[in-house]
């Protein structure tokens, strides 16, 4: 019996959504527990409860401490990471894209290795955020679930962005921009189709259990403003002015981030002995926040009670006697400098957190000086178009991010303003990312024969998979051989597959070619664990683009050349052009 497409997209959005949501969740509270924790050792008087160590730094009594405690949780962490799962160092989405369009194998432990790893760095006062680990969390929770229900390698895939859109909303409230952006961060200028509808159910069923547990709330308060003067000429020409700015500052975030990378990197350490890297640049963090404790932790309760004083205006910040206009600029360069310390050298965490700090000090900053002034709108607002065209610009993901930002702040007014400031500073960036392991576009489907697959793909690969992995299971089971007759083929073409087996008295009788509208008999098998390289000599041997697999005999579903330069096309297409490159370069 053949089974929806759909239906098996929503049924594991919902799985994958139930369990990325309780481990976001959890993941949030593990990282407050440590805040928590460190703040009373500093004999903090804050009593919220929250991921941002700098909400109790600040009015810590105690704060010198930090100069030894940040870079103790730093060596921890790393000691945990580089110990147990080494793809888990750094903000961790970039091991993950790579793992989702190469085929990489996530360590089934990875999840709760970079929760702990990362609640220890951030609630600590590393500067990171939760967004990272929680887009590694959820990849490595969908990727777990596919392998412990062996699944192919297409909803394998379909459930690594499930679990990191689920994860992120479960963290941060935003259901539909955390579904965005799971399709939307694989690539720099494309989105994932395939994987939106599980996303979203994935989103809002882990947004439905995060609601239920910690409450309805927003990550930043709700804005008051005149709607009517959001399209004004001259606030239009202030989304332009301000996307400009981000643009310049986001590529200053992403070059500083990566210059410091490229320098740790370059440190021949090896094994736990890398550990010491994120300790040792931890320590200037560690010496900034000492007297600049609003750069601590992840940044995002704190840029929230920034904007509530803004909008009370009890705003009173003056770092080094500058000013509040030049404080926040001042709050911005070393924002920016301490995450790339933090994260940069290998420390487990995420960027997206410090770039809404980043961002919405920015825009804080652009209100205050130019926006405010010109258009009578409080300066805060421009805050939100900060964070949207900041962090849209640093990863490419202009639309997601506009949503979290309407989502962050309960207002979906913000929107279309948030929009336009996020599509022109992503314009001006282009190519440039946080997330190097961001292809362009999604790879051209090409046509290819099974023998050029095997030139192309190395052998090794085309051997490590299975041909179970990537098997259509689906066929029709008949009783009678004239039931054919009543095979509608425009209700399987909705399934989105072209070569059906038929089974008839639970006998092989052929498959239905829906291309060539036509029943074939005698089609070759294979077994269900032979490889993908076993698969592609007998395909280039028989002259055919399918086979039937069989586990023990039975027939199990088909395995199509189609499904299988779909699955790898990134290589294919990599591999290609590195070969026209060889070909013009010589």
């Amino acid at each position: 019996m053949l089974v929806p497409y759909i239906e098996k997209k929503i049924l594991y959005g919902i799985l994958i959504g139930v369990i990325s949501g309780f481990a976001g969740v959890g993941f949030y509270y593990l990282v407050s527990l440590v805040a928590r924790v460190v703040g009373t050792v500093m004999m903090s008087t804050y009593t919220g409860w929250t991921p941002d160590l700098s909400l109790y730094a600040v009015t810590a009594t105690n704060r010198i401490l930090i100069l030894l405690i940040l870079p103790i949780a730093a060596l921890i962490s790393g000691i945990i990471v580089y110990g147990l799962a080494p793809e888990a160092e750094g903000p961790g989405v970039d091991p993950t894209i790579e793992a989702y369009h190469h085929l990489k194998r996530l360590h089934l432990h990875l999840p709760l290795v970079k929760a702990v790893a990362s609640s220890i760095l951030i609630g600590s006062g590393g500067s990171g955020g939760l967004q990272g680990p929680g887009l590694q969390i959820g990849g490595g929770i969908g990727y777990t679930v596919s392998t412990l229900l062996k699944l192919g390698i297409r909803y394998k895939r379909i459930l690594m962005i499930a679990g990191m859109a689920g994860t992120l909303s479960a963290v941060f409230h935003s259901p539909i921009g955390a579904a965005l952006f799971a399709v939307e961060v694989l690539y720099r200028r494309d989105i994932e189709a395939e994987g939106i509808v599980s996303s979203l159910i994935s989103s809002i069923t882990a947004y439905a259990i995060s609601t239920h547990i910690m409450g309805y709330t927003w990550l930043l308060p709700r804005l008051i403003y005149n709607m009517i003067q959001l399209f004004t000429p001259t606030m239009l020409l202030n989304y332009i002015l301000l996307a400009v700015l981000s643009a310049f500052f986001a590529l200053l975030y992403i070059r500083t981030f990566h210059l410091i990378k490229r320098f740790a990197d370059k440190i021949k350490l090896e094994g736990l002995k890398r550990a010491l890297i994120p300790a040792a640049m931890t320590v200037p963090v560690g010496l900034i926040g000492y007297y600049v404790p609003y750069i601590l932790g992840s940044g995002t309760g704190m840029l929230s009670q920034i904007l509530i004083m803004s909008h009370d205006n009890s705003f009173e910040i003056n770092v080094l006697g500058l000013g509040v206009a030049a404080s926040l600029l001042v709050l911005v360069l070393l924002k920016i400098l301490v995450t790339s310390l933090s994260m940069g050298s290998g420390g487990s965490g995420g960027l997206f957190a410090p770039a809404v700090f980043i961002g919405g000090t920015l825009g804080l900053f652009y209100g205050i000086v130019l926006g405010s002034p010109t258009t009578g709108i409080p300066p805060y607002f421009f805050a939100y178009m900060g964070i949207a065209s900041f962090f849209g610009a640093a990863t490419n993901t202009p639309f997601a991010t506009s949503f979290m930002v309407a989502e962050m702040s309960g207002d979906y007014y913000v929107l279309l303003p948030a929009l336009i400031s996020s599509l022109i500073s992503n314009e001006i960036i282009r190519y440039d990312t946080l997330y190097r392991s961001q292809p362009v576009r999604r790879p051209p489907t090409t046509i290819v024969t099974p023998r050029e697959l095997l030139e192309l793909i190395d052998e090794k690969i085309l051997r490590s998979l299975k041909v179970w992995e990537l098997a259509i299971k689906e066929k029709i089971v008949l009783t009678k051989e004239r039931d054919l007759n009543a095979v509608d083929k425009a209700l399987l073409r909705r399934y989105g597959e072209t070569v059906i087996p038929v089974l008839v008295n639970n006998g092989l009788y052929g498959v239905i070619d829906l291309r060539r509208q036509a029943i074939v008999k005698d089609v070759p098998t294979i077994d269900y664990m032979s490889s993908i390289y076993e698969a592609l000599i007998t395909m280039d041997q028989k002259g055919l683009d399918y086979l039937i697999v069989l586990k023990n005999n039975d027939v199990i579903g088909v395995i199509t050349l189609g499904e299988i330069i779909r699955s790898l096309s990134p290589l294919i297409y990599e591999n290609q052009i590195s070969l026209l490159n060889k070909s013009h370069s010589l």
